[in-house]
């Protein structure tokens, strides 16, 4: 799920009325009464949305997807990227969408230009990524057994600088106020940082 303006974006997967992946756009203008307003079945298991202004990007089974949703009553898919085995999460800066394959890690591409995204690097982990967040040059990354922060100064060479080992599946990271929250099999967990 991810909101932009007065929208929001839902991915899934298997629930009808689509039994493979989905992204619907709800309007959220008026909190108390939420309306359906879009709806685009993807073809594959939908698992993570980041929108950023008219475009949403989503992690599914088949790569990264790029979907425009100008008109959020007809979404429509612009652009599949095949990253590998499929992306469990994927956040979009400054032009740069950063997705935690499957198989392949960190895949960083350059989506200034929608119908022809450029591959910038692609970085083996340690663990499969679940979760990203970003804060300044790093990228907090969520994977299994561990929390990773990254170095993306330079998106063509990402440089993994901590690992920090979790007691469960690490699923969820928000970075926030000097701290990173991380959500394992066991709960939240909290990291001061500076």
């Amino acid at each position: 799920i991810d909101k932009y303006d007065n929208l929001t974006a839902v991915v899934g997967q298997g629930v009808p009325p689509s039994p493979t992946g989905w992204i619907r756009i709800i309007d959220v203008s008026d909190a108390s009464n939420p309306q359906g307003i879009g709806f685009l079945e993807l073809g594959a298991g939908a698992r993570s949305v980041d929108i950023q202004e008219n475009t949403a990007f989503i992690g599914f089974a088949e790569g990264l997807g790029i979907v425009d949703i100008s008109n959020p009553s007809a979404p429509s898919l612009i652009n599949q990227v095949d990253t590998g085995e499929g992306v469990h999460t994927v956040i979009v800066r400054d032009n740069i969408a950063y997705a935690g394959d499957q198989s392949a890690g960190l895949v960083i591409l350059d989506v200034s230009d929608l119908y022809h995204p450029q591959l910038l690097s692609v970085t083996p982990l340690p663990y499969p990524a679940k979760d990203f967040d970003l804060y300044g040059d790093t990228l907090y990354i969520a994977a299994w057994e561990a929390m990773l922060t990254v170095n993306i100064s330079n998106p063509e060479n990402p440089v993994i600088e901590e690992t920090i080992p979790v007691n469960g599946d690490a699923n969820g990271i928000s970075v926030q106020g000097g701290q990173i929250l991380l959500a394992d099999y066991y709960g939240m967990h909290i990291y001061s940082f500076q």
